[in-house]
């Protein structure tokens, strides 16, 4: 028994360390909208990581065989940074449009998840073999991410820089993850 809570302390442990970049992402994606909806967003996206990383260490050996999904989470990655540094500045983003993209930044958070997972979830089960304890590691750690991203989000609002220095890092690792597939 202390064994299996030092191995899930040691999970949580490894899910942090391995995610503060992805609570920087999540921060950035739920940083256009109101406070009450970036909330909302970052628990969506939890339900949706949850699930993601419960599939996804049930079926781990088949689904990273494909070399294509490495590629694709590289793709979308990329296109993240291309249409932050290419898109529309700040001022037409109208509060009617914000309020339009929740569900677009829903979505965008749960591909983020899955696409920023992969490296969680191999640590997880190289750590330890038994399933449970790397699910319940996944979880707690993606509870507290989701703090952490939220606390981001008012830092990104008092120093809006960093989420174009943030941007061209999530550029950098899809490109890593582009080119070492």
């Amino acid at each position: 028994m202390l064994q299996s809570i030092g191995v899930v302390l040691f999970l949580v442990f490894l899910e942090i360390s391995l995610s503060m970049d992805n609570a920087i992402v999540l921060a950035l994606l739920v940083q256009p909208l109101d406070q009450q909806n970036r909330q909302r967003a970052l628990c969506y996206g939890m339900w949706g990581a949850f699930l993601f990383r419960i599939i996804a260490v049930f079926s781990l050996g088949f689904l990273f065989t494909f070399w294509w999904l490495k590629l694709i989470a590289a793709g979308y990655l990329i296109y993240l940074c291309a249409s932050h540094f290419m898109g529309g500045t700040e001022d037409e983003q109208t509060p009617q449009k914000i309020v339009r993209s929740f569900w677009k930044t829903i979505l965008a958070v749960e591909l983020t998840d899955i696409a920023f997972s992969a490296d969680s979830i191999f640590a997880g089960v190289a750590a330890c073999d038994n399933v449970m304890l790397v699910i319940l590691g996944g979880i707690l750690g993606i509870i507290f991410m989701r703090f952490v991203a939220f606390e981001a989000t008012k830092i990104l609002d008092k120093f809006p820089w960093l989420g174009h220095v943030a941007y061209g890092l999530i550029g950098l690792i899809g490109f890593k993850l582009f080119i070492f597939r």
